[in-house]
């Protein structure tokens, strides 16, 4: 293939699966992990067997997809009803694409891709006490590595403070107390050069969805800047022993590729919680599907008596879907690192 190029991709991903599940705001944050790249006649875009950690989508022009393992061959067309899904996006690749003719191909970065996918899900699963308006939890990206499964608790303990103009939310020098995030208005990140002499440089300007104040409660530092209001508006604070205690992964019933196939075999089910379009695109046998947004309200749907082997791309999902089947007194395991991960059978 030729060197990919950047350009928006966001009015391009509107037709794609699953793209069209996303909120804008979860597309423009993604657009900076998608590149397009044309691809001469006869080139090839992927091999099988080969991992790239992306997610391939044919834009423009036609792709012969082949697999010798499985001796099959086909076509695919820009625009057809299978190029609006990743083109054999199980890693490593279990089929060959290469160009019929000139044509433009999207490459979007698997592992950004699964992170917005689970937090778009995670702020449609249930009651979060977003209220009215959870604009600002669309856009909010945590900086640490907050693990999946603790996300819902994460919205469970936010405070709610009315704020005004120019009030001083963090000041440089204090003790780490909590981790803030912008619901409404503007804020300014400001840092004094020389302690005592009052002079001090703009850093950056918060608005909704931007989150501060967690780099002294992972370091356990003073703070390093100050951070003032300058609009009304509101914020979301977490406390720093709820921060703490959500930094750690729960424990989960992972199981690997193989005993979750033996599992199977004695009787558990694959429960799928991707959207529908993935869950279309490409499934294990005999899944049933339902999305980790809706699986408050269809939980009823399934047997306490069976064990569901929970599945995504990655685990994160899954991981989720695991502590709230098991909370509710349901028989469920995780698919350890996804269906990403599951062995090439060549």
């Amino acid at each position: 293939m030729n060197t990919p190029e950047h350009h928006s991709c966001v009015d391009r991903l509107h037709s794609l699966e699953p793209f069209i599940e996303l909120h804008h705001s979860s597309l423009t944050a993604l657009d900076r992990h998608c590149e397009t790249r044309p691809v001469s006649a006869n080139d090839l875009v992927f091999t099988e067997g080969q991992a790239d950690h992306h997610h391939i989508y044919l834009l423009e022009g036609e792709l012969e997809l082949s697999s010798e393992y499985r001796n099959s061959q086909h076509s695919v067309l820009a625009g057809s009803a299978e190029a609006r899904h990743a083109l054999a996006h199980a890693q490593p690749r279990q089929a060959t694409a290469r160009a019929i003719v000139d044509s433009l191909v999207l490459l979007v970065d698997n592992d950004a891709l699964d992170r917005q996918l689970t937090w778009e899900q995670l702020l449609g699963y249930g009651n979060l006490g977003l209220q009215n308006n959870n604009a600002w939890a669309t856009k909010l990206r945590p900086t640490w590595e907050l693990p999946a499964a603790n996300v819902i608790q994460l919205f469970q303990h936010l405070d709610r403070l009315e704020v005004e103009s120019g009030d001083i939310i963090i000041n440089q020098g204090d003790a780490g107390d909590y981790f803030y995030i912008i619901e409404s208005g503007k804020a300014l990140v400001s840092r004094e050069l020389n302690e005592g002499d009052g002079e001090s440089i703009e850093l950056a300007e918060l608005g909704a969805g931007d989150g501060f104040g967690e780099e002294a409660l992972l370091s356990g530092n003073p703070r390093n800047a100050t951070v003032s209001m300058i609009t009304d508006g509101a914020l979301r604070r977490l406390s720093k022993e709820h921060f703490q205690i959500l930094l750690v992964a729960p424990e989960l019933n992972l199981r690997t590729a193989r005993e979750a196939q033996n599992l199977v075999k004695a009787g558990a089910r694959w429960l799928d919680v991707r959207y529908p379009g993935e869950y279309r695109a490409s499934r294990l046998p005999n899944a049933i599907n339902i999305p980790l947004h809706e699986l408050k309200t269809r939980v009823g749907e399934l047997d306490p008596t069976t064990l569901y082997l929970c599945y995504c791309d990655s685990g994160r999902r899954s991981s989720v879907a695991e502590m709230i089947l098991t909370q509710r007194g349901y028989q469920a395991a995780t698919l350890d690192e996804g269906t990403d991960h599951l062995p090439y059978p060549g």
